[in-house]
């Protein structure tokens, strides 16, 4: 049987995520700006890791956020329809973001994707890489992610 202090706990929870949802959709951002500058700010990429603390972080941060704007959404910048990624784009920027989240690369986008495609390939974009040059950037990204995995 739940006490009345689990209870409260669970439903101050419940009250802290339905909140940072609420205060998340206010503000405009997209589900990688939500995620990225959840892990800037909390160390994790979703409301439902964070401890009582973390919520209360994020919280806060959030409603330092909606105040800077004026209790408005964030202005989205130039809407722009984006292309489907292909599969090995797909791959690569999941291979990225572990990266990213590995701390072994800095900046999380295609355009970052898309220089070190340039710099290994001398090709403009991943998007243009031949079949072969697909399989060998992949495969590099994940010698790379191991390579920092089994650093001490």
């Amino acid at each position: 049987m739940a006490t009345s202090t689990t209870r409260s706990r669970i439903g101050s929870r419940q009250s802290d995520l339905a909140e940072i949802h609420i205060l998340a959709k206010a503000l405009g951002w997209s589900r990688d700006e939500y995620e990225d500058i959840m892990v800037t700010v909390c160390g994790v990429r979703s409301s439902a890791l964070l401890d009582a603390g973390g919520r209360a972080r994020w919280l806060a941060h959030l409603r330092a956020c909606q105040r800077a704007n004026g209790g408005q959404a964030t202005p989205a910048p130039q809407q722009r329809q984006r292309r489907a990624l292909k599969p090995h784009e797909s791959k690569m920027w999941a291979l990225w973001m572990q990266l990213a989240d590995a701390r072994m690369v800095k900046v999380r986008s295609m355009k970052a994707i898309d220089g070190w495609v340039e710099r290994q390939f001398a090709v403009s974009a991943a998007a243009f890489l031949n079949p072969q040059q697909q399989q060998l950037a992949i495969e590099r990204l994940k010698l790379w992610l191991k390579r920092g995995s089994d650093a001490p």
